[in-house]
């Protein structure tokens, strides 16, 4: 039930007992409704504020009427601060449980009791009592069904990645392919050609100055005479000589060592592909070759 403060007077406030519908309880027990409050004596010559506070209790009780017990809750209050009538206390609270707010509406009641007559005391304790239970079950439902949502969208979450395709691990990728052919070696190759190349050519210059040594030279009965042009053209076919020889030693061994180098730089590359190479990758969703190395 609800406390009307009237309009029939200005201060003077009337209870109409707006009967609310029965609360039910989680355990299927109901506590005796507490009985609405007398209405206060009047009192002559009524104030601003207790006017506005009766306008403001019509207003509450029909937006309550309506089911806007929140519009309702903000009237009741504001009359309750002017005219300080400790029925708009039970109207609140009883706007708060219709609402769902039963903590709110405990506490409000609660603040009634202090004024409420003594045979209601006990009344009164058990229904606050009991909206404090309702309170903390609504509470509980709420944590439970937060977990709930919680719960389910860490299920979707790993259900969308289980639907996700796996990739494979990722691995650096392969180093280039090394040369067997490495700089020692076109190194080599170019000293080796290069004896050769001098080698031939003093070779073919010394052979020339033989030629042009043998055209100044007579030959008699018993012995060979030479000019001075044939003498120095002799000096200079050995000295060719000579050096195309060294020419062809320094090519020959630059030729060897071109050689024993790429096939030391051939073994080393070979040890190495073996400690490194593709292997295959098989996933629930994918397969594959993923590059290893072993060190």
């Amino acid at each position: 039930m609800i406390a009307t403060p009237g309009a029939r007077l200005i201060s003077l406030f009337v209870c109409t007992g707006l009967v609310l519908g029965p609360t039910q309880f989680a355990h299927g027990q109901q506590p005796a409704e507490p009985e609405a409050p007398e209405a206060p004596a009047a009192e002559a010559g009524g104030d601003a504020n207790t006017a506005r506070a009766s306008e403001l209790y019509q207003n509450g009780k029909r937006l309550y009427d309506e089911g806007s017990y929140e519009a309702a809750i903000l009237a009741f209050k504001e009359g309750y601060e002017l005219s300080k009538r400790y029925q708009f206390l039970f109207n609140i609270s009883q706007a708060y449980e219709r609402m769902g707010e039963f903590g709110e509406a405990a506490n409000y009641l609660d603040q009634y009791r202090a004024f409420a007559p003594k045979d209601q005391t006990d009344t009164l304790g058990r229904k606050i009592d009991a909206l404090r239970q309702r309170q903390q079950e609504k509470q509980q439902r709420e944590a439970e069904l937060k977990a709930q949502a919680a719960e389910k969208a860490k299920q979707e979450q790993i259900a969308n990645q289980q639907n996700q395709p796996q990739q494979p691990p990722q691995q650096d990728a392969p180093p280039p392919k090394e040369k067997v052919f490495g700089p020692a070696a076109w190194a080599l190759t170019a000293t080796a050609v290069a004896g050769f190349g001098v080698g031939i050519g003093l070779g073919i210059r010394a052979n020339n100055k033989k030629n042009a040594a043998l055209e100044n030279c007579t030959t008699g009965e018993s012995s060979t005479f030479c000019s001075d042009i044939a003498a120095v053209d002799l000096s200079n076919q050995r000295t060719s000589a000579l050096v195309s020889d060294i020419g062809f030693v320094v090519g020959g061994v630059a030729t060897a060592a071109v050689i024993v180098v790429t096939a030391l730089r051939a073994k080393k590359i070979k040890d190495k592909q073996k400690r490194q190479a593709f292997a295959p990758y098989a996933g629930p969703r994918s397969a594959g070759l993923v590059w290893t190395s072993r060190f």
